[in-house]
Formats: C-alpha cells, sequence, structure tokens
C-alpha cells in the first residue's frame, strides 16, 4: 500500500520509469477524498489528494458499464476530506502531468484505520433528486432510487 503522494511524486521525478514500474499494475492507494462524482466522460469518479484539501493529485475511476448504478451509489458513501484506501489499476499521468489516473478502481475502505475485509457501506438514501434522475434516465445514464442501498466492496470489484 501507498500514499497517493508517494507515487505520484514517482510519476513527477521519472515519469518514463515509473510508467514502466506501475503502469497496468493493480495499486492499493490511500489518499483523502476531494470529490465524489460523475466525470465528464459519465464515469464514476473520487478525485483525491494527500491532505483533506489538497490539489488532487490522483482520479480513482469507479467501474461503469454494467456496475455503474453500484459505483454511482457507492459515491455517495464517499464525503469531501474523508480518508480512503482504494485499489485500482494504475493507467497514466494525465496529459497535462498533473494527476495519476487509476481504472476499475474499488473502494476498500472510507478510512485508512479500517482492516484489509470488505467493508459493508451504508444505505444510500438518493443519488440526485428526482428531476436529476428522470433526466438521468432520459439520457440513458444509471439512476439511483431511493430503495437502492451501496454495495459492499467486494460486490464492486
Amino acid at each position: 500500500m501507498t500514499n497517493v503522494r508517494e507515487i505520484h511524486s514517482m510519476f513527477i521525478r521519472d515519469r518514463e520509469t515509473a510508467e514502466g514500474t506501475y503502469r497496468g499494475k493493480i495499486l492499493t492507494v490511500e489518499a483523502y477524498a476531494l470529490r465524489a462524482r460523475e466525470s465528464i466522460y459519465s464515469t464514476p469518479v473520487v478525485e483525491a489528494s494527500d491532505t483533506p484539501d489538497g490539489e488532487a493529485l490522483a482520479i480513482f475511476v469507479l467501474p461503469f458499464g454494467e456496475h455503474a448504478r453500484a459505483s454511482f451509489a457507492c459515491l455517495q458513501t464517499v464525503q469531501p476530506g474523508q480518508r480512503i484506501r482504494v485499489s485500482g489499476e494504475c493507467r497514466m499521468f494525465s496529459d497535462d502531468g498533473n494527476v495519476l489516473v487509476f481504472k476499475d478502481c474499488r473502494l476498500i475502505a472510507p478510512d485508512s484505520s479500517a482492516n484489509d475485509s470488505d467493508l459493508a457501506l451504508p444505505a444510500v438514501p438518493r443519488l440526485t433528486s428526482e428531476r436529476d434522475r428522470e433526466d438521468r434516465a432520459a439520457a440513458g445514464r444509471p439512476t439511483v432510487g431511493p430503495e437502492q442501498t451501496a454495495p459492499t466492496a467486494g460486490q464492486l470489484h
């Protein structure tokens, strides 16, 4: 397991070596959530840093496609400033050279003091307002209703 700042710094120091070492590898990373949201590509993402109010150092992309509904529900359990532990495939350093991108991520723990077992995440009352859900449904994007509950971390893997 590594801190998000450590791996980010490796990419800053020597991007080519870091990409050769980490690209395509599944890593477990500790960080602080800055934002949990839908990306411009309609994917569920958590932007993270090494401090609760720091600069964005990484983007963790949760599973989408057939797993999008569960992933968007999981986003609702992540609060800004919350310490998280995420496992995912290290894919790239962003084109602008500032942010690490991890794909197919799994939220292991909302707090790094938790053990490595999968944690049951709390129930999610709703992802968005009724109007937002209708707009998302009309656009063919996943919606989450009040009857949905968040998946366990193991269900997202």
